[in-house]
């Protein structure tokens, strides 16, 4: 349980990056009003793009799969012999 704590910023730091990095979201802020010392900032989600990139990552792993498979069945049977 210890290292599932401890894992679980790893991977919300992985999550992040990645999500910047394909454009899932976004961090902006707003103009600073100079007399205030607060900051605003808000995060934009492109649930379109999540989306798209859910569905190709998809579509890879069971291509990965079924192509894992066909080379078991195959090693399985064994050398070809004329």
């Amino acid at each position: 349980m210890f290292r599932l704590l401890r894992l679980l910023p790893l991977l919300l730091v992985c999550l992040i990056g990645i999500g910047l990095y394909r454009g899932w979201f976004s961090f902006t802020s707003a103009g600073n009003d100079p007399d205030s010392q607060k900051i605003n900032v808000s995060i934009s989600v492109d649930k379109e793009k999540l989306k798209a990139d859910a569905e190709q990552a998809k579509e890879k792993i069971s291509e990965t799969v079924s192509q894992g498979v066909k080379d078991l069945e195959a090693r399985a049977k064994g050398p070809e012999t004329k």
